[in-house]
């Protein structure tokens, strides 16, 4: 839960000191990043929170990839133990964090889950469960490959 609270945090920051510039924070290097990441992760976004942050942009990946690692980790416990308020506030969680670092496929996945779980919507959760994680595995590979080659 540490985790998650550091994750707010930063993002609460970030929110406050986002960049309305308007220029473009691409370097040419961006540019040669698998197209194919595109899909999963907004490079762009990812690379606007590491200029803004620095250094602490690791320390950003890190909480997040901690945070999403515990919600899909725990998620099927959670579900089990029918603790629906508990499921419904991981995938939120899971939903804000993911659109701030600019997975927003993943975002809008954990929307219809957390919406799910607040209507007691139980059926059409596994479909969507599934796709989530699938989804996840890429935007962690994806930050952790940006991670590396900055």
């Amino acid at each position: 839960m540490a985790d998650v609270l550091q994750l707010k945090r930063l993002c609460t920051v970030l929110s406050r000191n986002g960049s309305d510039s308007g220029e473009d924070v691409m370097s040419s290097n961006d540019n040669q990043i698998d197209t194919d990441v595109s899909e999963y992760i907004n490079i762009q976004t990812l690379q606007t929170l590491a200029n803004m942050m620095g250094e602490v942009f690791d320390q950003l990946v890190k909480a997040y990839i901690d945070a999403s690692d515990k919600c899909f980790n725990e998620a099927a416990d959670v579900l089990e133990k029918k603790d629906m308020e508990l499921a419904e506030r991981m995938f939120h969680s899971l939903k804000s964090s993911s659109r701030n670092v600019g997975a927003e496929k993943l975002g809008d996945l954990a929307a219809i889950i957390e919406a799910a779980l607040r209507e007691n919507r139980l059926d059409d959760l596994q479909p969507v469960m599934s796709d989530a994680e699938k989804m996840y595995q890429h935007v962690r590979k994806a930050m952790l490959d940006f991670q590396a080659r900055r």
